[in-house]
């Protein structure tokens, strides 16, 4: 099970509720009041309250890594063309690397390649 802060770019209801489905523990950025902020204040809440970020907005977060490493991890979807991926198959990956064993706190991840 992840503890998971949904970024504003990347909720939905649906997303949310195909999460918590496969037993995730889902925030979003709604829930927490942070709507608005900047991506250093949503990553700052989740490292707070131990949650693994998940977004779409990767090239802001791979900064924000890169200069604070320590974090309780960060995740992101690339909207490429090629590389989209739909809501059930963020789950997908999600649970790919779950099973993979791979750690997340202090690491950045794309989880598209992770969809199989």
């Amino acid at each position: 099970m992840l503890r998971l802060l949904l970024d504003e770019d990347i909720k939905s209801r649906q997303l949310v509720r195909l999460l918590t489905e496969a037993g995730h523990d889902v925030q979003t950025t709604t829930d927490l009041g942070i709507d608005g902020t900047s991506d250093e204040t949503v990553l700052a809440r989740a490292t707070n309250e131990t949650r693994t970020v998940l977004a779409y907005n990767c090239s802001d977060f791979r900064a924000l890594h890169e200069a604070a490493p320590t974090h309780a991890g960060i995740l992101v979807v690339y909207r490429e063309p090629g590389k989209e991926l739909s809501r059930p198959d963020i789950v997908r990956a999600l649970s790919n690397l779950e099973r993979a064993g791979v750690q997340f706190a202090d690491t950045f991840h794309a989880v598209n390649h992770w969809k199989y």
